[in-house]
């Protein structure tokens, strides 16, 4: 009966649903409650574990928590062998993907009940080769594998959201001191890479993985015989199925050494996909796909001809103007606009206030400052394409 009201009700308002179930005798409202909530979470991030109706859903945070689908998919694409240790197993997503890269999984998860919703649905998934403990691991020095699996929970005793690896739980900085294997360590996007390159010591690759319009992870791939003074960056851009759909790699060397041309504005505008921006490869940007870039730390670009392979939003410029002698009624019909803040020294909230601009509609203001130190607003709208 439950299993029945979970796909009656599937599409209902959260709020709506606690009042009719409420009315309902003989069920488990919380149960059946936390059934739809959970599942509704997954809809977009997990489509496949959304669609298995014998799949029992954990409480909502564990579905916050869990990786996408296209991510997932993306982090067991990089690895493979004979055994992996996950450290952080959660609702299993990971695992998942990864079951189908090497011939055992070992999973931990401390959260017994979770351990055993998440043993449950492997069991639905018909994967075999996952054991899954209901224990922490305290030490990798016991632990024989080819692979180390660690998404660290990034939230405090108060639920409160955490970044830094030393806040988070566990904490990998006491765990790699003892590494013998290869590890793979999922990290907020949020967390400064080089910092963090320091703190693993090992650092062979950092994958930011783009997913849609935002970027989504950072994964560090450790080798213990590596030095972190080598590490390969890769900006990622992933599809729906978590296919690689754009990538950029570069070393920091490399980056240092790219040539950069800065100018002003010209008949393209381009602003980087969040993924790109984190990595820090400004200039590399600009010496690979032959783009102008408007100063050092504007972090957009232009160019007369139209690259179609920019991995990030393209716009045609249709006009620039000092930024202080700007009047929307110049250049926009209803007052209506997307407004970006690139090395520009105000807040979006603050710079709609002062021009009594309104969010949204095909025209897009991009507020920054040229290498010559003047600042402008540069109006542009998306290519018909786009």
């Amino acid at each position: 009966m439950e299993s029945d009201l979970v796909q009656q009700f599937l599409q209902a308002d959260p709020a709506d649903l606690a009042l009719k179930l409420h009315r309902m005798k003989g069920i488990d409202r919380g149960r059946v409650l936390q059934q739809i909530v959970s599942r509704q979470k997954a809809k977009k991030k997990l489509p496949d574990w959304y669609e298995h109706n014998d799949l029992f859903f954990p409480p909502p945070v564990s579905v916050e928590q869990a990786s996408s689908q296209a991510t997932a998919r993306y982090k067991a694409s990089l690895i493979e062998g004979e055994h992996l240790v996950d450290l952080t197993l959660g609702m299993g997503v990971d695992a998942f993907y990864f079951s189908k890269r090497f011939n055992k999984i070992s999973a931990f998860e401390s959260n017994s009940a979770l351990a055993e919703i998440t043993a449950y649905n492997m069991e639905q998934w018909k994967v075999p080769n996952i054991k899954i403990f209901d224990t922490p691991v305290l030490s990798l020095s016991s632990l024989q594998a080819d692979w180390i699996y660690a998404d660290p929970s990034r939230r405090d005793a108060q639920r409160n959201k955490t970044v830094a690896f030393e806040d988070s739980s566990p904490n990998v900085l006491n765990l790699i001191t003892e590494l013998s294997s290869n590890m793979m360590i999922k990290s907020s996007p949020l967390i400064d890479i080089d910092q963090a390159v320091k703190q693993l010591l090992h650092v062979k690759e950092v994958h930011i993985i783009g997913y849609r319009n935002e970027c989504k992870e950072l994964l560090f791939i450790l080798d213990p015989n590596q030095t972190p003074a080598f590490f390969t960056v890769h900006a990622v851009l992933l599809g729906e199925e978590g296919e690689t759909i754009g990538k950029f790699s570069f070393t920091r060397s490399e980056e240092r050494a790219a040539h950069v041309v800065y100018g002003p504005p010209s008949t393209y505008l381009y602003e980087p996909h969040p993924a790109l921006l984190k990595s820090g490869g400004f200039n590399l940007i600009a010496e690979k796909y032959q783009l102008i870039k408007l100063a050092p730390n504007s972090h957009l670009y232009t160019s007369q001809q139209l690259r179609t392979d920019f991995p990030g939003r393209t716009f045609i410029v249709k006009g620039v103007v000092n930024a202080t002698s700007f009047v929307w009624k110049d250049w926009l019909e209803n007052g209506k606009a997307n407004l970006t803040l690139r090395n520009f020294p105000a807040q979006p909230d603050d710079l709609r206030k002062k021009w009594r601009l309104k969010e949204g509609g095909q025209d897009y203001l991009f507020a920054t400052t040229l290498a010559t130190g003047k600042r402008v607003v540069i109006l542009a709208q998306k290519p018909d394409n786009q």
